[in-house]
């Protein structure tokens, strides 16, 4: 049975919709480009997929944290701060950069993270949740 027109017409608002959206966070990940003062924030502002990856994580780090208990959230800010140290080992290295994302909104979302060895030559380093170090 051929769609009718309106409903290719929906479909292809629809697209456009999800197409802008996508576009409209480009470049602007959750911290200002301006006052950037590393290496890897400055790889992070100049990759639009490593800024799209940057926002996801911040949006999923906040919706996790607001749903945990009072007591677990500074252990998990740590998680994050540690997060963000081993994150940093990457340097300007983009592939490495976007492996460290994936696999960290991969472990917040509760899937397991595969954590290969970077071809950057970095360290990579195991983090230890909070549940675990207490």
């Amino acid at each position: 049975m051929p769609v009718p027109t309106k409903f290719k017409f929906v479909l292809s608002a629809i697209a456009l919709l999800t197409l802008t959206s996508a576009v409209s966070w480009a470049g602007n990940p959750s911290f200002k480009c301006s006052s950037t003062n590393t290496r890897v924030e400055q790889a992070i502002c100049r990759s639009d997929m490593l800024s799209g990856l940057d926002v996801q994580l911040s949006a999923i780090f906040r919706r996790t944290f607001s749903t945990i208990p009072q007591g677990k959230r500074p252990g998990f800010r740590r998680d994050q701060l540690n997060w963000l140290q081993w994150r940093n080992t990457c340097g300007a290295n983009d592939t490495c950069l976007q492996r460290r994302y994936v696999n960290r909104i991969d472990e917040l979302l509760g899937k397991p993270a595969v954590r290969a060895p970077a071809k950057s030559g970095a360290p990579e380093l195991q983090l230890q949740t909070a549940e675990k170090a207490q």
